[in-house]
């Protein structure tokens, strides 16, 4: 069994608020004239069997104002893929990301490189209301910032947890 989703869009905007430098380090705000935003989003799910399911997924989104320059906030295109095993007690997970790098980006925004994003779970369900989990995100440690945003925060390094689970019925 399986399963796929496309999703397309498109938006026309009027008077959209962006973020405009007023003074050097000093952000404030304008109406700006129109503009389009468009994109597509897929994701797709395969049952391998009782017990594997295989994901896969992308997005692409794009974005100008009336002068044919970008938009602020548009976000870089990806491609995701999982793999996950459930069996009697036990679940297991992979989920790979890649975000492809943006250099066309608005005034007061920065562009950003690609990044390779991993991340594991291992979830053994002691009881019917307990749970222990490993888990582990960006996996191969890579160095990325969340977004366009000149202001943007560093992504997460690489993090590893563990996680107790109660469940009441």
């Amino acid at each position: 069994d399986g399963s796929l989703a496309i999703h397309a869009y498109y938006t026309h905007l009027e008077d959209l608020i962006e973020r405009v430098e007023v003074a050097p380090g000093v952000l404030g705000f304008r109406n700006n004239r129109e503009g389009d935003i468009f994109g597509a989003e897929l994701t797709a799910r395969y049952e391998l069997g009782d017990a594997w399911l295989l994901s896969a997924g992308g997005s692409y989104q794009d974005g100008e104002d009336d002068d044919g320059d970008p938009l602020q906030d548009i976000s870089p295109n990806t491609l995701s893929a999982g793999l996950e095993y459930r069996r009697h007690r036990w679940n297991l997970q992979a989920h790979y990301s890649y975000r492809f790098s943006r250099d066309d980006v608005a005034a007061t925004e920065s562009g950003v490189d690609t990044a390779r994003l991993l991340s594991t779970r291992a979830e053994y369900h002691v009881g019917r209301q307990f749970s222990v989990a490993l888990w582990s995100r960006n996996l191969l440690d890579e160095e990325y910032v969340i977004s366009t945003d000149e202001l943007s925060t560093e992504g997460e390094e690489r993090t590893f947890g563990i996680a107790l689970t109660w469940h009441s019925h």
